[in-house]
């Protein structure tokens, strides 16, 4: 007999398998980042799983198999802003896949499934000021994926050591570093309590650049390797 569980989920990808089934990997509160396989034709309202939706789920839970499927789904949570603003939706598609390539299958958090879910509902009220948000929230992030960096920044120590996650006085031969008004920036982003607070940032369009290359880097060298996140041109145009 099939084991049925009801589950919160986040949409984080999908990709064909083949001409007929499609796969969807979705980060859920209860079994952590699972692939479930959905066949063409199928009954579900798969229109509710775009990239960073949040959706309710009834799914099946098989050991031994690497694809589950769902029985119901519903959306948890309907964003009133984000599919009406092209800024938002490209934040959002680029958001989720570094999230595909940093969250590992095996794991499970309800407390990273809480700030995902948490985070998502604040962007999606935001106004005005979300233009930062992106960077907010992959830095506070890394406190759930275990690598967030030291905020030890003084006029002594201004240079952030990508590859150590701190703040350094000088540059060694082999670190990677951002120094500068981007690193007093990135200091202020770590020192921020949640992405609700990404209105009080004052970030132009070369220094949000520049943040963001130097967080990509540090996910690289501390989670994903040479993976590259292709969306990232696609948003930096829509910034500019």
């Amino acid at each position: 007999m099939i084991r049925l569980f009801n589950t919160k989920g986040i949409v984080i990808a999908q990709y064909r398998l083949n001409d007929r089934n499609v796969i969807y990997k979705i980060y859920t509160r209860m079994f952590g980042l699972q692939s479930y396989i959905l066949t063409k034709g199928s009954t579900l309202h798969t229109n509710i799983l775009q990239p960073l939706n949040i959706v309710d789920l009834v799914v099946t839970r098989r050991q031994n198999t690497n694809f589950q499927q769902i029985k119901e789904i519903k959306a948890e949570v309907l964003y009133n802003s984000i599919p009406y603003s092209e800024l938002k939706r490209t934040i959002m598609l680029f958001l989720s896949e570094v999230l595909c390539k940093s969250i590992k299958d095996s794991d499970n958090d309800t407390f990273l499934f809480d700030y995902i879910s948490d985070s998502l509902v604040s962007f999606d009220k935001e106004n005005e000021g979300f233009i930062n948000f992106h960077l907010i929230f992959l830095i506070h992030l890394t406190k759930f994926l275990g690598f967030f960096p030291l905020n030890n920044y003084s006029k002594d120590t201004c240079i952030f050591d990508i590859s150590a996650g701190l703040f350094v006085s000088k540059i060694s031969n082999h670190s990677v570093y951002i120094g500068g008004v981007e690193a007093s920036l990135l200091s202020t982003i770590i020192e921020l309590d949640s992405c609700d607070t990404c209105i009080q940032l004052n970030i132009n369009n070369k220094e949000r650049k520049n943040i963001l290359y130097a967080i990509l880097q540090y996910y690289k060298l501390h989670i994903m390797g040479n993976m590259n996140i292709n969306s990232r041109q696609i948003l930096e145009e829509i910034l500019n």
